[in-house]
């Protein structure tokens, strides 16, 4: 993690003439944008699931303890978290699907070792609907959300799709916004945020209750130099109540999240602004 007397002098720099003028010479312009996407691609293949193994040791206690039928993911990319799934749930089918092309070539390179990971090209409500419609993912499926990505943004359909035909689910939204915590990061591209701001509209109050994360980054991370921010995300359990009260008193749960299910329901749809 870069220290805040580093991130001050950087800070510095970017607002200085030097840096406005490297800006416009085009080589420079490469080199940096390639060194940026190198180290993020790095930093994803090297901490999977952004190396948040308290949000990973929660998914495998509800996999293990609340009769999870199988994984389904939006968003493979390369298929690093996939993998990570595949790994941990070896018993379950993994279904995970990709819009871009390019990424869904390399990722099927990436995961050809696993038997139980399944790849598809295409929009994310073409895949939950292709999956319900085949009658792949059981009657309870856990899910995770991860296809929102610049102007895409598929979430709010994929959540209609869950709400009217999964009787009962566990849904893990990533790079979503902690409410009221400022520590995590998450994704938010012109008008839109993922919040949920975004997610109530198709969040029935009664019905739904969510757990998000609450710890820092020296908790996760324990002073590695490398490593990445704390990103936000949130667990969302459809018609588990009792699932989810039962989990609520595990220390893992006590010690690192928070019940916000009385938000559900009680925002403006931030998707309905102009």
């Amino acid at each position: 993690m870069i220290s805040d007397d580093l991130l001050r002098v950087y800070r510095k720099f970017r607002k200085g003439r030097t840096y406005n003028l490297l800006k416009k010479i085009n080589t420079l312009r490469r080199v940096r944008n390639f060194l940026g996407s190198t180290y993020g691609t790095w930093l994803l293949s090297r901490f999977r699931l952004h190396g948040d193994t308290i949000h990973l040791e929660t998914l495998k206690k509800i996999v293990k303890d609340y009769k999870i039928t199988s994984i389904v993911e939006t968003g493979t990319f390369l298929g690093y978290t996939t993998a990570l799934f595949a790994e941990n749930f070896p018993n379950l089918q993994v279904y995970t699907a990709e819009i871009n092309s390019d990424f869904y070539k390399k990722s099927q390179k990436n995961l050809k070792k696993f038997k139980n990971v399944h790849n598809y090209l295409g929009t994310s409500p073409k895949f939950l609907n292709h999956l319900l419609k085949n009658n792949l993912i059981g009657e309870r499926p856990l899910f995770y959300l991860d296809a929102h990505w610049l102007d895409d943004w598929p979430l709010e359909d994929e959540l209609k799709i869950i709400s009217k035909n999964i009787p009962s689910a566990v849904i893990s939204i990533d790079d979503f916004k902690v409410e009221g915590d400022r520590r995590f990061v998450y994704d938010k591209y012109g008008n839109k945020e993922c919040s949920l701001d975004l997610a109530n509209p198709n969040l029935e109050k009664g019905k739904y209750n969510l757990l998000f994360p609450n710890y820092n980054h020296k908790k996760l991370f324990k002073g590695k130099i490398f490593a990445p921010n704390l990103i936000g995300y949130v667990i969302i359990f459809r018609n588990m109540k009792m699932e989810f009260e039962d989990l609520k008193k595990t220390n893992l749960v006590k010690s690192n999240y928070l019940d916000k299910s009385y938000l559900i329901k009680t925002k403006k749809s931030f998707s309905k602004k102009k």
